[in-house]
């Protein structure tokens, strides 16, 4: 998606937007908010919900709007070999390829079943396949079909207690036009999706997809605004000539802590557990005992203290079973320092 001054644009990450105010090199923009702050982004991380044309902001289809379109289109716009007429788009080789999480029930988000669409976002035709792993490391089949230019899909209702501590999402998508178009291999991509992202109201936000809010992951993107770049000759000479003549100081590398601490009491993981029971704390807290631990193995921590409190035992027992059948041989484990932690945590090394 390309990008102008004066687009009105919202945040895929966070809450809120503005209006883009200076496009800068390396995929940067810098977005003007309601109270005249100015913030740099990444180019991939807003979406435009408006442009201004002939002096009225051009806003963006809404879900209800768009579903009833398509829905209205009649069998007799079909052509040979199953293509449609084009539509009113912008064509353009840069795409966008997104999943989004919407709570059926918008009143209690983290407390319902969430409906899973597949986005696409670019003026390709996108034929895309999303399935999940299974425990026994095979695929487990979502949905599949072939989605329009600038449209999203409806794929399944997802559970989030039929996936437990885990949701890994398999997404394969492939693209084409019905005319001469530039080639991308097919995509496959794997994600994991934190449930406790899940069960935070703060995960679902204003978007410009849905009229709902939504959890938005971004799968696939080529889309960096290309931005020329001007360089004055006098200039470069005067910097080439000031770094061979002024060493920069250099700064010691941080030094990693030997012990990384995670906490994992309910109110340290959600802003708000209202509606949740004791299964479904328990269910976030291994979650996240889970995502730290496979964190530390990705960055080779030594040592990680996990604080779970004392009281019923429940979770240091939970934890401790984990750690007993699915990483045998991979790490050890006692109690923490009681001077430091009390009988409320569990040192792990990382082998």
């Amino acid at each position: 998606m390309k990008y102008n001054v004066g687009d009105k644009v919202r945040f895929l990450n966070d809450v809120g937007g503005g209006t883009i105010s200076k496009i800068s090199g390396s995929g940067m923009v810098s977005v003007m908010d309601e109270d005249g702050f100015e913030i740099p982004v990444l180019a991939t991380n807003i979406v435009v919900v408006g442009r201004e044309e002939y002096g009225k902001t051009s806003p963006a289809l809404s879900l209800k709007d768009e579903l009833s379109a398509r829905n209205n289109v009649s069998e007799s716009s079909k052509t040979f070999a199953g293509q449609t007429d084009e539509v009113d788009i912008v064509d353009s080789d840069d795409y966008e390829i997104l999943l989004a999480f919407i709570p059926e029930n918008q009143a209690k988000p983290t407390d319902c079943s969430l409906d899973l669409y597949f986005i696409n976002d670019s003026s390709y035709y996108c034929i895309y396949v999303v399935s999940y792993r299974t425990k026994g490391d095979k695929l487990n089949l979502l949905g599949q079909s072939v989605v329009e230019p600038e449209t999203k899909e409806y794929v399944c209702s997802i559970d989030k207690a039929d996936f437990g501590s885990k949701l890994n999402l398999n997404i394969v998508s492939f693209l084409y036009k019905h005319k001469e178009y530039k080639y991308y291999p097919p995509e496959q991509v794997n994600v994991n999706v934190n449930p406790v992202k899940l069960y935070r109201n703060s995960s679902f936000a204003e978007n410009d997809f849905f009229d709902e809010k939504a959890y938005i992951l971004k799968i696939a993107v080529n889309s960096i605004p290309e931005q020329a770049i001007e360089i004055d000759p006098q200039e470069l000479e005067k910097a080439i000539k000031q770094k061979d003549t002024v060493k920069p100081p250099t700064e010691p590398a941080p030094k990693k802590p030997d012990i990384e601490e995670i906490d994992l009491h309910i109110e340290e993981l959600l802003d708000d557990i209202r509606g949740l029971d004791n299964g479904q704390i328990l269910e976030i807290q291994k979650a996240r005992f889970t995502t730290a631990l496979e964190a530390g193995f990705a960055a080779k921590t030594k040592k990680m203290v996990f604080i779970h409190g004392v009281g019923n035992g429940r979770l240091k027992h939970e934890i401790r079973r984990l750690l007993d059948t699915q990483y045998v041989g991979l790490v050890r484990y006692y109690d923490a320092s009681f001077q430091e932690y009390g009988f409320g945590a569990t040192m792990v090394i990382l082998l």
